[in-house]
């Protein structure tokens, strides 16, 4: 992390600045810089700059005062800033917020970056979405930021209660950025703009992770996950992990939290790998099968009314067919199963020796 002069809790918000997947910054009251996460600087540094350099070439190239200059003086602001030269401009995307103590003064300013490929008013339709998913995301950040300091805070002092309901916060702006990340690669995948980050991915451990984080404790200890362990392919472990969040969120929603649900992965005849989700609800219609994975398609379970927003199914298909793979579902009038085939079953990877 690229710092300037510390202050008090300077370390804790550092380290929050850290965890976040946007660049960010700390400035003081003064408008220096305090601390920049290591996204910003790899931004930067793609002009050989520092954040500071970055910040000042900022303050020199526009006209207008940039935005952390409007939240010093109380006005959260956000607008397209130039942190390159202007023979080698970098433009990005800032948002700034005020920071205050716990008296409310003004003690600095939180400024997130996001890329913009050109300058303004020159946009096409995925820089558009870009922007306007960050302008999204800028709050949630913000708000998990703090409730992330607030839970430190209130863990000092004993306060259990109001921990869980802080972490409580924290879970559900997880899943609304989860939700906006789902948005952005819909629209990649339907423009063929997708890229995945392949790496070797454990199915069985994944899927078993997953489970654990997705479900309700009591339900996932009644819930198994088994097959052919362990059973590795080359995909993009951050969206596989979002296909099985979506299958798992529907299993547990349709069996409304009261059976099992059961994951098998498995090796198939051909080689490649296949994993089934299943549970014990009331079932599918069989004439809403066919129509399951389309676009803003809304299944109604039995006598259930229809639920939900139309996307995630839509969106999991997306992602394994980006992987090359095959989604589809089967229901029998009792509980639904829901396949995913995902090709090329790779080798164990070699473990690193210590």
């Amino acid at each position: 992390m690229e710092t300037g002069t510390p202050a008090r809790g300077d370390a804790a918000f550092g380290a929050l600045l850290d965890a976040a997947d946007v660049g960010a910054a700390l400035l003081n009251a003064q408008g220096e810089l305090v601390a920049a996460n290591a996204v910003l600087q790899r931004l930067v540094g793609r002009r050989g700059l520092t954040v500071v350099e970055a910040l000042r070439c900022a303050e020199l190239a526009s006209s207008a005062q940039p935005p952390w200059r409007h939240a010093l003086a109380g006005e959260p602001s956000a607008v397209e800033v130039n942190v390159g030269t202007r023979e080698d401009p970098l433009w990005l995307h800032a948002c700034a917020e005020p920071v205050h103590d716990d008296e409310g003064r003004s003690i600095g300013v939180l400024v997130t970056f996001h890329p913009s490929a050109r300058a303004p008013g020159e946009i096409s339709p995925d820089e558009y979405l870009a922007l306007v998913t960050h302008d999204l995301r800028h709050p949630l950040n913000n708000i998990y930021m703090r409730a992330q300091l607030l839970e430190r805070e209130l863990r000092e002092v004993g306060d259990q209660h109001a921990c869980e309901a802080i972490s409580k916060i924290c879970q559900n702006v997880q899943r609304m950025d989860a939700m906006i990340k789902e948005l952005i690669d819909i629209h990649r995948a339907e423009g063929g703009t997708l890229k995945l980050q392949r790496e070797a991915v454990d199915l069985c451990e994944l899927a078993r992770q997953t489970m654990q984080a997705i479900l309700p404790p009591r339900l996932f200890e009644e819930s198994t996950v088994r097959g052919d362990e362990p059973v590795w392919i080359e995909g993009d472990r951050r969206r596989l992990e979002r296909v099985f969040a979506n299958l798992l969120s529907n299993a547990a929603k349709f069996s409304n939290g009261l059976g099992p649900i059961r994951v098998d992965v498995r090796v198939s005849s051909t080689g490649d790998a296949l994993a089934s989700v299943s549970d014990s609800g009331p079932g599918i219609d069989q004439e809403a099968l066919p129509h399951l994975f389309e676009k803003f398609f809304r299944a109604r379970r039995s006598e259930d009314a229809f639920v939900g927003h139309g996307l995630g199914l839509y969106g999991s298909r997306k992602i394994v067919e980006a992987h090359g793979g095959h989604i589809w579902a089967e229901s029998n009038g009792r509980g639904a199963t829901f396949h995913l085939l995902l090709p090329g079953v790779i080798a164990p990877p070699e473990r690193k020796s210590a």
